[in-house]
């Protein structure tokens, strides 16, 4: 617990934080912002992180963003709240981008996925006048309550929003999700203690799926009654990276998807569990759909790092 912003990562002034495979879970910040992150004046990239349960008293429980350029990527934010507005991310100046991320259960009285601050104005920077705006683009994301759920304070005409068609609003079918009681909300006061999840948490992100889930008290592969909406529901251009098999050829939304941890696709019964050559979206048929894949990945691949020069030979000094 932290009194005035950043519970958990805190950066300002300049430089950029990337965070990969984090879990940022069940801190607070007393008085202030940004209960689990806080950029004010840097830049963030954000991938496959769990940011749940964080609390704060002025805005961002989950993400807090000021001038900032931040890409949000394959994450997870849930289940945090604010005693005033933003719950899930608070946004303003600068661009956000949000990918393959699931927002859902965060809570506050205004804005509680997300809210942003759109300022009418000019700032005064060392090359000039700059007009304040705002950039955010959001794809193949699930946030509760769909665009409507952007609350956008201030001047719209500042802002420039960009929501994809492949964005949903559904539930995502969390293994066990966890739900505190909400903050205080009364303004000016700090939020009040909840205690935080117990210290071997039962709750569980996960997606659920017929096809198979990782299950993290068992530490093994379990099949649901029902699958998640978000799986293979990410960008079709984004890597499904260590998804094991079989895993639609498509991202899932969320923390998890593109880890060896996603949750399987699922097909109908019986679940495919026999590897074909040509199947790439495992669905034990190989047809157009794997054609798709392979053309929409074609020529595609992680860039192979330059071989190091060969050392120069050492001169012979004669003896």
């Amino acid at each position: 617990e932290v009194r005035h912003a950043g519970g958990g990562i805190h950066c300002e002034f300049g430089g950029t934080v990337t965070l990969s495979g984090c879990t940022i879970v069940n801190n607070q910040v007393r008085f202030r912002t940004g209960g689990g992150v806080c950029l004010r004046y840097a830049d963030g990239v954000l991938s496959h992180c769990l940011i749940a349960q964080n609390q704060s008293n002025e805005g961002g429980a989950g993400v807090f963003l000021v001038q900032s350029e931040t890409l949000i990527r394959n994450c997870t934010i849930v289940d945090n709240a604010d005693s005033r507005w933003g719950g899930g991310v608070h946004f303003s100046l600068g661009k956000l981008s949000l990918m393959d991320s699931v927002l859902w259960g965060n809570r506050a009285p205004e804005g509680p996925q997300i809210i942003v601050y759109s300022w009418n104005g000019m700032y005064d920077a060392p090359w000039g006048f700059v007009r304040l705006t705002g950039v955010v683009d959001v794809l193949a994301c699930d946030i509760q309550g769909g665009q409507s759920a952007i609350l956008v304070s201030g001047d719209p005409h500042c802002l420039e929003l960009n929501w994809r068609e492949d964005n949903i609003d559904a539930d995502p079918f969390f293994a066990n999700p966890y739900h505190s009681d909400p903050p205080n909300e009364t303004p000016g006061r700090p939020i009040r203690s909840l205690g935080g999840p117990p210290a071997i948490a039962p709750w569980d992100y996960h997606l659920k799926s017929q096809g198979g889930r990782w299950d993290l008290e068992s530490k093994s592969w379990i099949q649901d009654d029902v699958t998640s909406p978000c799986i293979d529901a990410g960008d079709p251009n984004s890597p499904i990276g260590y998804e094991p098999f079989p895993n639609g050829g498509v991202v899932n939304m969320g923390a998890y998807g593109g880890t060896a941890e996603a949750s399987k696709s699922y097909f109908g019964e019986p679940v495919c569990e026999t590897v074909i050559a040509g199947d790439l979206n495992g669905d034990c048929i190989v047809d157009f759909e794997d054609f798709k894949i392979l053309a929409l990945h074609w020529m595609t691949g992680v860039p192979v790092p330059p071989s190091p020069p060969d050392p120069e030979p050492k001169p012979i000094t004669p003896r």
